[in-house]
């Protein structure tokens, strides 16, 4: 997992020896279906967080104020869907 990980934070975009145990010695189809997991997942630190007026919400903060919460406003539930599409 620490390889993939720091394969695709250094903007790597070849990850070697995928499925490979005991120094390559083995090879486990399970573990290169795992490691095809986890390249896809560790993608997502590299697209970065889109920062705007849209996904900040600074109007809603202040609407809801401290102590409020947001489980009944209108963005979350607009909101809802498009967060859980970025591959989180």
């Amino acid at each position: 997992m620490l390889s993939v990980t720091m394969a695709q934070l250094s903007g790597g975009n070849l990850i070697h020896d995928v499925g490979y145990m005991e120094s390559g010695l083995t090879c486990s189809y399970e573990m290169i279906v795992l490691t095809d997991e986890l390249v896809g997942n560790d993608s997502q630190p590299n697209k970065g967080i889109e920062v705007s007026p849209a996904t900040l919400l600074v109007e809603e903060i202040d609407k809801v104020g401290p102590g409020g919460h947001y489980l009944d406003a209108d963005s979350t539930l607009k909101n809802f869907a498009s967060f859980g599409t970025r591959g989180c």
